[in-house]
């Protein structure tokens, strides 16, 4: 009887501790082919056609990240990060979140859809992007110093949020150094 009592009482605590896992969460990922026309160094020039093509998964989700990652021929395929918190009925939060994956040439290419407790969704600490209007482009040739290699597959990544802009410098995919720019 004490070994089914303290059997019971392990299923219990350890359903507790896992609860998160039965709570809802969808991931999908869709590859898309949709042209920007504007130049996606600038969010301000291609914001509203960001938002047309995530018009067709979800509504009322609002841009707060964006990442930019550029070899050594200043091409830079980008992600942008859209999201809408929400609490459904019982009053419990709910996240859901689209990623957009665009190339160096102006093509969007990916779609990660995501939608659960807010607790389940991974999701980029900001809520805002701060300088919409920046060119990237020109920010990271100012900033570039000769850093990229070819040799020692040296990238860097730049990073738009509420707070500015942050760019990290990368050999053989180790963060090497890092500077924001506010």
């Amino acid at each position: 009887m004490k070994l089914r009592l303290v059997f019971m009482m392990l299923v219990c605590i350890i359903l507790v501790g896992c609860s998160d896992d039965f709570d809802k969460f969808n991931r999908e990922v869709f590859e898309i082919s949709s042209n920007i026309n504007g130049n996606i160094y600038i969010i301000d020039e291609i914001h509203n056609e960001l938002n047309d093509i995530i018009a067709k998964y979800s509504d009322n989700l609002t841009l707060t990240y964006a990442e930019y990652t550029f070899n050594n021929e200043y091409k830079g395929d980008a992600m942008f990060h859209y999201k809408r918190e929400y609490n459904d009925e019982e009053g419990r939060e709910f996240l859901e979140t689209i990623d957009i994956y665009v190339d160096a040439n102006g093509k969007a290419y990916k779609i990660v859809y995501t939608d659960g407790r807010i607790n389940r969704v991974n999701d980029y600490p900001s809520n805002d992007i701060f300088n919409k209007e920046t060119n990237i482009l020109e920010i990271i040739k100012e900033n570039e110093e000769s850093f990229i290699n070819d040799n020692d597959n040296s990238y860097i990544t730049v990073i738009l949020d509420e707070n500015g802009i942050v760019i990290k410098y990368f050999k053989n995919n180790s963060l090497v150094d890092k500077k924001r720019i506010v």
